[in-house]
C-alpha cells in the first residue's frame, strides 16, 4: 500500500529578484521613489525596467484594488504621485491599460475619455487623496514608479489538489511510488 500524504500547504509565491510579495499576491518593486524629472521620461524608463521582469505599471480595475494599491504605495516613503499603467493607444487615441484592456474603473477627478494623442496626459494615483489625476508628460516634478508582477499562485506547490467541487477545502495530496510509513510520508 502506498501512503498518500494529505497536508495543508501555504500558497507558494515566487517573485523576481528585488521584488516583494504585497497586497493580494502581487510582486512589487519600487523603480523610482520621489525622483525629480519629466513625467513622460520617468514613465518610459520605468516601463522599460518593468518589462525586463515581465512586469507592468499598476493596473487598477476595482475599488478593492485601488484600496490595496493605496496601502502598498503608503508602505513606501511619502509620495504625492505614483504612475499607473494607463497608456495611450495611438490607433484608438484613447487611454487603455498596459495589457491592452479597456479602463472601466476610474478614480480620476476628471474624465479619462479624451484624445490622448492630442493631449499627452498621464494618469497618476494620489494615495493620500484616494483618487487619480492627470499630468502632462512634459511636467517636471517628483514622481514615483513601481513595477507589478501578477504572480501565479500554486496553492499546493508540487503536490496535487483534490478537485472535487463538493469539497470546499480542496486539500493537497501527493502519492509516493515507494512504500513508507505515515510518519515518513508526513515529513515529505
Amino acid at each position: 500500500l502506498m501512503p498518500i500524504a494529505a497536508v495543508p500547504l501555504l500558497a507558494q509565491m515566487q517573485c523576481p529578484n528585488n521584488y516583494q510579495v504585497m497586497g493580494d499576491g502581487r510582486c512589487i518593486r519600487a523603480v523610482y521613489v520621489n525622483v525629480e524629472g519629466k513625467l513622460g521620461d520617468l514613465m518610459s524608463k520605468g516601463i522599460n525596467e518593468c518589462k525586463k521582469d515581465g512586469a507592468v505599471l499598476p493596473i487598477i480595475r476595482t475599488e478593492e484594488e485601488n484600496t490595496m494599491f493605496n496601502a502598498i504605495f503608503s508602505s513606501f516613503p511619502p509620495v504625492d504621485h505614483y504612475s499607473l499603467g494607463a497608456l495611450c493607444n495611438s490607433t484608438t487615441r484613447r487611454l487603455e491599460w498596459m495589457d491592452g484592456s479597456k479602463i472601466t474603473f476610474n478614480k480620476s477627478i476628471t474624465s479619462l475619455d479624451f484624445d490622448c494623442v492630442a493631449n499627452d496626459q498621464r494618469v497618476m494615483s494620489r494615495p493620500d487623496k484616494n483618487d487619480w489625476d492627470l499630468h502632462s508628460a512634459a511636467q517636471s516634478s517628483r514622481w514615483s514608479v513601481i513595477c507589478v508582477v501578477e504572480t501565479k499562485v500554486e496553492p499546493c506547490g508540487d503536490y496535487d489538489q483534490i478537485s472535487d467541487d463538493s469539497d470546499e477545502t480542496k486539500p493537497c495530496f501527493k502519492i509516493f511510488n515507494s512504500p513508507m510509513s505515515w510518519k515518513d510520508a508526513e515529513k515529505k
